[in-house]
């Protein structure tokens, strides 16, 4: 009987529990930037006929999805803070200076471009090649939406008291 009771508290402390963090999960989600990634041959709803941009854009939204406590992937331009257009890259060569994304980074009218380069490129020979250079786009992005949050998240409207 003892035992009894003492799994159903235990089990109605992690409903309880369980319940909160699930009431905090909307407002966690309204402090992420939402964030689009295209490419710039992709336009009015038409793919890129580059494959090397297409691969570049997967690697981003990867990347993006990475940085899930400050970034959120939108699958949609209109529901996006930020626009990131994957402009091209180069690939540099074994000893050269590497291989470099690079893109555009758009806000409200603002537009900037970011470039990352990551050397060794061509020993990954069978890994993707770009996934450590879009993760390093990533991680610029990510440090500037930190470094300009008040502007492209409103702060919380204040509650009408009743």
């Amino acid at each position: 009987m003892k035992h009894r009771v003492v799994r159903w508290l235990a089990f109605a402390c992690l409903l309880s529990l369980a319940s909160a963090s699930w009431a905090q999960e909307p407002a966690r989600a309204s402090t992420l930037v939402p964030v689009f990634v295209t490419s710039v041959g992709a336009s009015e709803g038409f793919t890129d006929p580059d494959g090397a941009r297409q691969d570049s854009v997967k690697d981003l939204r990867e990347a993006v999805t990475g940085h899930d406590k400050t970034l959120h992937l939108v699958d949609k331009r209109d529901d996006a803070a930020v626009v990131l257009t994957v402009l091209g890259r180069q690939k540099g060569g074994f000893f050269g200076p590497g291989n470099t994304l690079r893109i555009k980074l758009a806000v409200k009218g603002f537009e900037t471009e970011i470039a990352a380069t990551v050397r060794g490129g061509a020993i990954w020979q069978g890994y993707s090649q770009w996934a450590p250079v879009a993760g390093r786009v990533a991680s610029e992005v990510e440090k500037w939406v930190k470094a300009n949050r008040a502007r492209l998240i409103p702060p919380p409207e204040p509650k009408a008291e009743k």
